[in-house]
């Protein structure tokens, strides 16, 4: 603990909070997100809390310049805290400042920062491991403009067959309809549907579906329904369906993304699939044609990954 000197707190959470911190020398700066044991007990019987255990874990499996960099794990019998690279903006705080100055993310900032993503996201997905809560807040990005994926902390492998997961995942704004419906059965499908929806809130500046959590199926359903008989299939046997919800016409999203041309929305509509296993995945995304223009810096971030295929 001594490599490290805590000058500011930058967040509290149920599980301790996270610091901004400079090594011994002063020249780099860094976030440490400590967990907290609270008693002895909590040391003698389960030890590490488990959360922090999986972020480890997954975390060291992952090496990407697209997902946030741990630097050192640090362990004393009060707590347990993990060291990252310090990045003080995300992509909720840059979508905020610019609504506060009545401006609009450009479409070249859009692009790059959804490739970047998916990017991010493939890397991931290929080493099975799911998110489960992507959203602008946890997409951090640099003083250069690179986007790095951040807070594992509800992430999971997965595996063949299947295993079932909970479904109270993913914050309200950016969870996939079949998950509200009480679907455990799922992979990298409810991050792709995330991704969609954090596509379009980059369009709009405001969450693409917005309303309490009772409420948010009947919104999905009623911007893209209607339910086809191949989806109902899916769906009529989910813990939290109602009949109601195949009566429900949908009015489509084209009007609303009017500012999307029409190859981006043809994207957009493989994200936010009502079907999940209809969702595009990541590794196909990159190759959209949406992203034919994409600028020369973005692609320059990949020249040696692309190298050692």
């Amino acid at each position: 603990m001594n490599k490290y000197t805590k000058t500011k707190i930058l967040g509290k959470g149920a599980y301790g909070n996270v610091f901004k911190a400079k090594d011994e020398l002063g020249k780099e700066i860094y976030a440490m997100k400590e967990f907290i044991i609270k008693n002895e007990k909590d040391a003698k019987n389960e030890g590490i809390p488990p959360t922090a255990i999986r972020e480890v874990y997954l975390l060291k499996e992952l090496n990407h310049i697209n997902i946030e960099q741990l630097i050192d794990v640090l362990h004393t019998p009060k707590n347990f805290t993990l060291v990252f690279e310090f990045i003080d903006t995300d992509l909720k705080k840059i979508i905020d400042n610019k609504k506060s100055n009545h401006e609009k993310l450009s479409s070249k900032e859009i692009k790059s920062y959804l490739y970047q993503l998916l990017k991010g996201v493939a890397c991931m997905h290929k080493h099975k491991i799911i998110h489960r809560d992507l959203k602008p807040g946890n997409l951090l990005i640099t003083k250069d403009n690179i986007l790095k994926i951040a807070d594992f902390g509800l992430a999971r492998c997965y595996s063949l067959p299947i295993r079932n997961f909970t479904y109270n995942v993913v914050t309200f704004c950016y969870r996939a309809p079949d998950i509200f419906l009480g679907n455990t059965d799922y992979t990298t499908d409810i991050d792709m549907w995330s991704i969609g929806c954090i596509f379009a809130e980059m369009i709009l500046m405001i969450p693409l579906f917005k309303t309490t959590e009772n409420l948010m199926v009947n919104k999905i359903f009623g911007a893209l329904g209607p339910i086809t008989e191949e989806t109902y299939s899916k769906y009529e046997f989910l813990p939290l369906w109602e009949e109601e919800f195949k009566s429900i016409k949908g009015n489509g999203l084209r009007e609303r993304m009017k500012d999307l041309d029409d190859v981006g929305f043809d994207l957009l509509m493989k994200f936010l699939q009502l079907d999940p296993d209809k969702r595009i995945s990541a590794e196909d995304a990159l190759k959209h044609p949406y992203f034919n223009d994409l600028d020369e810096t973005t692609k320059e971030l990949y020249i040696n990954e692309d190298e050692g295929k």
